[in-house]
């Protein structure tokens, strides 16, 4: 028989380009990658792929997602942590040329500061405020042409 009634789902799935995705492999690649900070660009090139297809790796393969999100939530929880130390000031210990460790204090950081603030309390450390306005603006046009 033919005709396009005659073929089966699976048989369409198995045209075109065969998948460079291979699940033993990429999920912990990736999870990896994003530990190391790579962002979605560094993985596209990483893997050879385009944007396209790591899009579609996200969709098609859950346990590649997931992989993505535990690295990226485990560096972002990294440098959160770093930004609040230099928020709120830190001890660190530093190695001299002598090899000898000593401990250098660190000042609370103004920018950490209001940078953490911003993105933590919105509603209260944002530039811009929102500003509401009553009235019409045509009543208070005709104001001003009445004043002149």
């Amino acid at each position: 028989m033919s005709g396009t009634g005659d073929v089966s789902e699976t048989k369409l799935q198995e045209r075109g380009r065969p998948s460079k995705y291979n699940s033993k492999v990429h999920p912990s690649m990736a999870k990896i990658l994003c530990e190391l900070g790579a962002t979605d660009q560094k993985l596209i090139e990483a893997f050879g792929i385009s944007e396209t297809t790591l899009t579609t790796w996200k969709n098609k393969h859950p346990e590649f997602l997931a992989s993505l999100k535990r690295g990226k939530a485990e560096i972002d929880k990294q440098v959160e942590n770093a930004l609040l130390r230099r928020a709120l000031g830190a001890v660190v210990e530093h190695v001299t040329r002598d090899g000898d460790i000593v401990e250098k204090k660190l000042a609370p950081d103004t920018i950490a500061c209001i940078f953490w603030l911003k993105n933590r309390q919105p509603k209260d450390w944002r530039d811009v405020k929102d500003i509401k306005v009553s009235g019409s603006l045509t009543d208070a046009l005709n104001e001003l042409d009445e004043d002149k």
